[in-house]
């Protein structure tokens, strides 16, 4: 069974062909790693919390997956990509932390390469409208405002929704 996140899907409808190469940034538990990996892709699931990156590793099929443990804060890519991916993550840096993940994602597709993030809507954080701003030099694909349904989790004990921002853009060709 598939949970990926739907414009996930919709993001690779895109990428088609060979082998391809991605990264999650933020990847959590890896429910979109897992999903890429399934479908081609040489996955870099990137999270700072080891637990997350040992469940990728145990359900990894084929090798098809490197995890790596880090801080976004302060993370430097080390290659290009034909996918970048970067969901309910950026909601929890400072503006310029945000801009610059962004920026530095940008720089690392591959031509013909997509982005695709999901920003959940949070005061003083990066805006909607400011991550329109950061991505005005990609073709946009996707770019959908919804308000989605949460269960109870850690740190909020009912359930309750978030406004996100799903936007997926493609790299002009070079």
């Amino acid at each position: 069974m598939s949970n990926e996140l739907p414009f996930v899907r919709k993001a690779l409808s895109t990428l088609n062909g060979h082998e391809k190469t991605a990264i999650d940034l933020g990847c959590g538990y890896g429910r979109n790693s897992l999903f890429l990996a399934r479908n081609n892709f040489n996955v870099v699931a990137v999270d700072n919390y080891q637990e997350c990156l040992d469940k990728i590793q145990a359900e990894d099929l084929g090798g098809k997956i490197k995890t790596m443990n880090a801080d976004l804060t302060d993370f430097k890519f080390f290659q290009k990509f034909d996918f970048i991916l970067c969901t309910f993550v950026l909601h929890y840096f400072e503006k310029d932390t945000s801009k610059r993940i962004i920026a530095d994602a940008i720089n690392h597709l591959n031509p013909k390469g997509v982005l695709a993030i999901a920003l959940m809507k949070t005061p003083n954080r990066l805006s909607f409208e400011e991550l329109k701003e950061e991505v005005a030099g990609l073709s946009t694909l996707v770019c959908t405002r919804k308000i989605i349904h949460d269960e109870p989790h850690p740190g909020v004990q009912y359930s309750h929704e978030h406004d996100v921002l799903f936007y997926v853009g493609e790299k002009p060709q070079d």
